[in-house]
This record gives structure tokens, C-alpha cells and sequence, in this order.
């Protein structure tokens, strides 16, 4: 496993994790409020990752096992949780206090939902592209 692609990578999906919330708060949060522009960032997200993860696997030939796949999803969660973390109290200013908040599932928030998707999706994908590379066997030999 090549960590400088899978960090590499990651850069891409905090890209688009940063148009994503940069249209939420622009376009989103004006039009409807801040509460649905909290849920639109967290669950609009999701489908991204599953694109990235796929376009992902597509450029690495060495996903074959499930570890890495699960070692690529963990890496981009943790990379995600400390840079979102350092953006909401370095750059935006808000207080410890309310960063901690958006980790508290059972207070509504969905932040760890869309870390879910994430780690989830890098294994899905590579599953999917697996079971195409069997069935396209499958036909050969019949």
C-alpha cells in the first residue's frame, strides 16, 4: 500500500469536502437555514466518497485484500476528523466546547454518519469492483 497515493488521495476528498461545505454555507444556509445546512454538508457528502473511493480503487491495483481497504478508509477518517477539527477551531474560531458537540450522535448530530460513509466506502467499492472482475470470469469460461 502506497501511504503518499492514499494521502495523496485523501487531499482530493477533503477538496471536495471543502466545495461542499463552502456551498452549503453560501448558497444552502441562506436559502433554507442553518439546521438543514447542517444535514444537507453531512449526507450530500456520502455519495462523493463512494465516486472518490471507486475512482480510487480504479487507480490502485494492490486493493486486493480487505485490510488495505479498511486501512485506506480509516486513514481518510482520521485525516478527515483532525483536519475538520483544526478548520472548525483554527480558522472558523469556534470553541472546543461545540467542536466536541458535533461528535455527539445522540444529540442529533450526524457528523459520524458521514465519517461512516466514508470508512465504508473504500471496502463497498472495492467489493463491487471484485464481484465485476468474477462475473466477467464467469462468462469467459462458459
Amino acid at each position: 500500500m502506497s501511504y503518499n497515493f492514499v494521502f495523496g488521495f485523501w487531499a482530493v476528498i477533503w477538496l471536495i469536502n471543502l466545495v461542499n461545505g463552502a456551498f452549503a454555507s453560501f448558497w444552502v444556509a441562506p436559502k433554507f437555514g442553518g439546521n438543514f445546512a447542517y444535514y444537507y454538508t453531512n449526507l450530500s457528502i456520502i455519495p462523493f466518497y463512494f465516486i472518490a473511493a471507486g475512482l480510487y480503487i480504479k487507480m490502485v491495483k494492490r486493493l486486493n485484500f480487505r485490510t488495505y481497504a479498511k486501512t485506506t478508509g480509516l486513514i481518510w477518517v482520521l485525516m478527515t476528523v483532525l483536519a475538520d477539527v483544526a478548520a472548525w477551531n483554527f480558522i472558523m474560531d469556534i470553541p472546543e466546547k461545540h467542536v466536541l458537540n458535533q461528535l455527539m450522535f445522540w444529540e442529533g448530530k450526524i457528523y459520524i454518519l458521514q465519517m461512516a460513509g466514508l470508512y465504508i466506502s473504500v471496502p463497498i467499492m472495492r467489493r463491487k469492483k471484485k464481484g465485476k472482475r468474477r462475473r466477467k470470469r464467469r462468462t469467459r469460461t462458459e
